[in-house]
């Protein structure tokens, strides 16, 4: 898909400092950064809405494309409370068996 868009003289200054130190074309580079952006404001819609009580712990943790363990971690990390119904204890649990987490773990151990 193909969207056009008006970008001010300094921040396309800024873009161009950022491909040559980084490598990269022009149209990379901001896909690169508006996949970071769009990742970082799924996270952010999602912690607001699960501290104002608007969705559940697992609906939030999906709006941020999270598994629920790294949103706990997101919730801890900025002291948010965390409150977990017990039919999503269970489901979580039962992913766990399932084998639901099994990348996050070898993933992180080839870290």
């Amino acid at each position: 898909m193909r969207i056009s868009i008006i970008i001010p003289s300094n921040l396309k200054q800024d873009l161009d400092v950022l491909k040559s130190r980084m490598h990269l074309d022009l149209n990379t580079l901001i896909r690169l950064l508006l996949a970071d952006a769009v990742q970082e404001k799924k996270l952010e819609v999602a912690l607001e809405e699960y501290h104002k009580g608007k969705v559940s712990l697992g609906n939030a943790a999906d709006i941020a494309s999270l598994s629920m363990w790294e949103f706990v971690t997101e919730l801890h990390a900025l002291e948010i409370p965390i409150n977990i119904a017990p039919s999503e204890f269970e489901r979580e649990i039962q992913q766990i068996h399932d084998g639901y987490y099994d990348h996050f773990i070898l993933d992180d151990m080839q870290r």
